[in-house]
């Protein structure tokens, strides 16, 4: 999610409000490296981490995400959720690109995220805690920007693993996994907010979150080129297909919102939206030859494209996916 918000150690004694912080993915695996005892398969996860740490994040990163919503989903004694979560990071890793890690790297990186997946089919998960979200408007008129109770709906995460929603009131009560977490909620595409919390097994707390008016609520889903074969695409393909692929397979959208052809530096050298639809929840191009000739007149080089759309749940998902035509 490319939220940037900040976080506030919670006191459970207190409520406490969200104000503005650091990338949330950073702090919720040096949350996890830091438990007291350490939940069981931790190694084994900063194991999968420490291999992806020093390569490039173009194209690992979603691994790592696959990687880290793992964690949490066995956290949460879902471990089948977990092992699909790793076998998800397995072919992400298949689909990067031989220029982003040598093939000694790949088989590293392999080899961790098997020895994770084995960990959590024979391990079991700390028992969970109950927690209770508390989401508000903000109101910049009030102190610490509390305002009125939120609207039903916001999504709630637990460390970037959506759990449910709030309903009347903005409350929302659900079965956590126990120790460190991140929790956020938000409302697209604009209301965001998120807080730490500390909860002892089997013990139970409540936070208060408040949903920031400003921020650009998006989800980071990795995205590929069904046609695209080990990064290439044919100049002679009769199909062009976009895929956001979520930790659970496929993500099945709903409502495109914007997909931009790349230049060099990054800018929109054109804009294709028009020029796509949805069929069976992917995104496919209406006429394949128009849109392979927009981009061969580009020239050599790597085809960056950049998708945002919507899935059935309203969750705005955003990527880049690059490759090259032959």
């Amino acid at each position: 999610m490319t939220v940037r918000l900040s976080a506030t150690p919670l006191c459970l004694s207190m409520p406490i409000i969200v104000t503005l912080a650091a990338p949330p993915l950073q702090r919720a695996q040096e949350r996890t490296s830091n438990f007291t005892a350490g939940p069981p398969c931790a190694d084994a996860r900063d194991a999968a981490t420490r291999a992806l740490h020093d390569l490039s994040p173009v194209g690992t990163r979603p691994v790592r995400l696959r990687i880290d919503h793992a964690f949490v989903l066995f956290r949460l004694g879902r471990t089948k959720e977990a092992q699909t979560s790793l076998d998800s990071a397995l072919m992400l890793l298949g689909l990067t690109r031989g220029r982003l890690m040598t093939s000694a790297e790949r088989e590293g990186i392999h080899t961790a995220i098997v020895d994770l997946r084995r960990c959590i089919g024979t391990s079991l998960a700390p028992a969970l805690a109950t927690l209770t979200v508390r989401t508000y408007e903000q109101d910049d008129r009030v102190p610490g920007g509390r305002g009125a109770p939120a609207p039903a709906g916001a999504l709630v995460r637990i460390d970037e693993t959506p759990v449910g929603r709030t309903g009347a009131g903005g409350i929302f009560t659900v079965r956590v996994p126990s120790g460190s977490l991140l929790v956020s909620a938000e409302i697209p595409p604009s209301e965001a907010g998120q807080v730490d919390v500390s909860l002892e097994p089997g013990g139970s707390g409540a936070v208060s979150v408040v949903l920031d008016s400003s921020k650009d609520v998006t989800e980071e889903t990795p995205l590929v080129v069904a046609e695209a074969k080990g990064g290439v695409l044919s100049a002679a393909s009769r199909t062009l297909t976009l895929r956001f692929i979520g930790p659970n397979g496929r993500v099945s959208t709903r409502k495109i919102d914007e997909i931009n052809l790349l230049g060099p530096e990054g800018n929109i050298d054109e804009e294709l939206t028009t020029m796509f639809t949805i069929a069976d929840g992917a995104i496919v191009a209406i006429d394949p030859g128009k849109v392979i000739g927009i981009i061969r007149t580009r020239g050599a080089g790597p085809v960056v494209l950049s998708v945002q759309a919507f899935d059935s749940q309203g969750i705005i998902h955003a990527s880049r996916v690059e490759f090259r035509m032959e």
